[in-house]
């Protein structure tokens, strides 16, 4: 678009178009609150010099800069109160996504600083100025390859360069990116947003789109949007990069955490509400040197969608986490832990910082993963019922996490939680089956086993079910036990067993079942039982398998 400039010697504004831009200054404050001069009063003092409006403060800020761009022969300036018609859209849309790159093409940034306290020690007094608090100043300290800082009489204060450790210190960007802007871009994006964690704006949108030139990316001006701004921002930042760290919010706003009575949620929205979400992201770097070797992701109507996912089982807490391939601090790893609510669908969850080494905790597989994108009190309500006559696998005698292998080629498979052995039974056809192998070799006993003969090596299978009766809410559920040689003979006479419809050919009013396994010294009774249980509030089924060796 074009840019509107001011000639430094007339002070008239005139329109310059094209790549090629002439030499300009460009300014860089933090607005009084009615002393601005606007677009339409610079034309009126150009049109008559003797304008009311020469009396603001603003417009001797305009008169300034051009006479401090003169001083050092530049043609033109540029200042953000004047240069844009504000009273037009589409203009001020244009110029919010051509901002940095102006503030890139300037010859020099005037920083004007009027709150500096000249008498006070540097180091004391340039902290406290507005303008390292303001939002949109952030681009324009970055942007422009050089920045001279004045006070409120003009006064020069120094450059960027002689200040460049003491704004360091005071802004928390590492001082060759003060530098050099080109490295902006190899800065995580977590670490970016953590730079306008403690920035303000007047308008709440603006906090979004005084970022855009910051992560490279463009989209349309909506005020009146409220936080939905800040939302399309990390949407387009997640389009242009798969650098996962714009997930690693260290410190979620508390009302993403809290319900409409003030309880904590046990589920989260994925994007974050604000920069300040990302305070505590500071040190974050990355783990891997090119985020292009990350996981592909993309935003899609059903949710964030990652294909084959790498994530970790944690099965102390009951979750999955994915690794988002980032160090927040020096022995913090970033990651997004996930709890699963339907098939292929998983939910983000607050987790304590505490790892687990156990060998259970540190499996890792692959899945296509999709992520809510937004948890409102609805959500929230229809995610904690998605365990409503969930069945849950228990034992009194075995750990059962590595025995227990769900039949992958069931059309429920994508319903079972490995983290929780637990099926997902909500929304499921009108009769529910799951379906697993057991590999008793596999499991690990509960309580210290003095015998030192292994378990059977081969396998058996545990098939479960829900049917539901036309005259009961609540519905209804059985289990069986197959030795091999069993299923064997079930798949001679129905093919493929786990396919739905064989499922009420299986189904049985029993609730328990036995199976004697394995020969000699190495028998196992294994015994199955299923029943409802309501201790957690909501009702779900309790499937406890246990096997005793050596049964009499």
């Amino acid at each position: 678009m074009a840019i509107r400039l001011i000639d430094t010697r007339t002070l008239q504004l005139t329109s310059v178009i094209g790549k090629e831009l002439p030499k300009f200054a460009i300014l860089s404050h933090t607005w009084s609150h009615d002393g601005e001069i606007s677009f339409q009063e610079m034309a009126a003092i150009n049109d008559d010099p003797c304008h009311p409006a020469t009396k603001k403060s603003g417009y001797v800020k305009v008169v300034e800069v051009c006479r401090m761009a003169r001083s050092h022969e530049i043609p033109y300036a540029w200042v953000d109160t004047c240069c844009i018609d504000k009273t037009s859209s589409s203009e001020l849309g244009e110029a919010i996504n051509s901002m940095y790159r102006w503030y890139q093409q300037a010859e020099t940034c005037y920083a004007f600083l009027a709150d500096f306290d000249p008498d006070s020690a540097l180091e004391t007094a340039l902290p406290k100025c507005r303008w390292f608090t303001r939002g949109w100043c952030l681009q324009e300290l970055l942007a422009p390859k050089a920045v001279l800082f004045f006070d409120a009489r003009w006064n020069r204060i120094g450059s960027k360069v002689e200040l460049t450790s003491l704004i360091s210190k005071i802004t928390l960007i590492d001082e060759n990116v003060l530098i050099d802007s080109d490295l902006i871009s190899s800065v995580p994006v977590a670490r970016r947003m953590s730079w306008a964690a403690n920035r303000t704006t007047t308008k709440e949108e603006d906090i979004a789109y005084c970022l855009l030139g910051i992560f490279d990316v463009n989209m349309p001006m909506l005020y009146g949007e409220g936080p939905r701004a800040f939302q399309r921002l990390q949407e387009e930042i997640m389009m242009a990069s798969n650098d996962l760290s714009i997930f690693a919010i260290h410190e979620p706003s508390s009302g993403d955490t809290l319900d409409l009575n003030g309880k904590a949620r046990p589920y989260r929205s994925l994007f974050a509400t604000s920069p300040k979400d990302f305070e505590g992201c500071g040190n974050l770097t990355h783990t891997r040197t090119d985020v292009r070797w990350n996981n592909a992701f993309a935003l899609t109507n059903k949710g964030l969608y990652f294909r084959r996912a790498e994530m970790q089982i944690d099965v102390r807490r009951g979750l999955f986490s994915l690794s988002l391939n980032c160090m927040i601090s020096e022995n913090k790893l970033g990651r997004m832990y996930l709890r699963k609510v339907g098939p292929g669908l998983y939910a983000q969850c607050e987790a304590d910082a505490d790892c687990y080494d156990d060998e259970e905790s540190s499996t890792e597989i692959e899945n296509d993963v999709y992520i809510v994108r937004t948890i409102t009190p609805l959500v929230q309500l229809q995610l904690e019922e998605a365990e409503q006559h969930a069945i849950i696998v228990r034992s009194r005698t075995h750990h059962l996490f590595k025995a227990l292998q769900v039949m992958q080629r069931s059309t429920t498979s994508d319903r079972w939680d490995v983290s929780r052995s637990l099926f997902l039974t909500r929304g499921a056809e009108k009769s529910f089956g799951g379906f697993w192998k057991v590999f008793p070799s596999l499991a690990r006993n509960i309580e210290k086993d003095d015998d030192p003969q292994p378990l059977p090596s081969s396998h058996f299978y545990l098939v479960c079910g829900l049917r539901h009766p036309t005259k009961s809410r609540s519905p209804r559920a059985w289990v069986r036990l197959y030795a091999v040689k069993e299923w064997s003979d079930l798949e001679k006479k129905f093919g493929i067993v786990t396919n739905p419809a064989n499922i009420e050919a299986l189904s049985t009013r029993n609730t328990t079942a036995e199976l004697l396994f394995g020969t000699g010294a190495s028998r196992l009774l294994v015994t199955a039982t299923i029943q409802m249980e309501t201790s957690t509030g909501r009702p779900r089924f309790e499937l406890e398998l246990n096997m005793t060796k050596n049964p009499e």
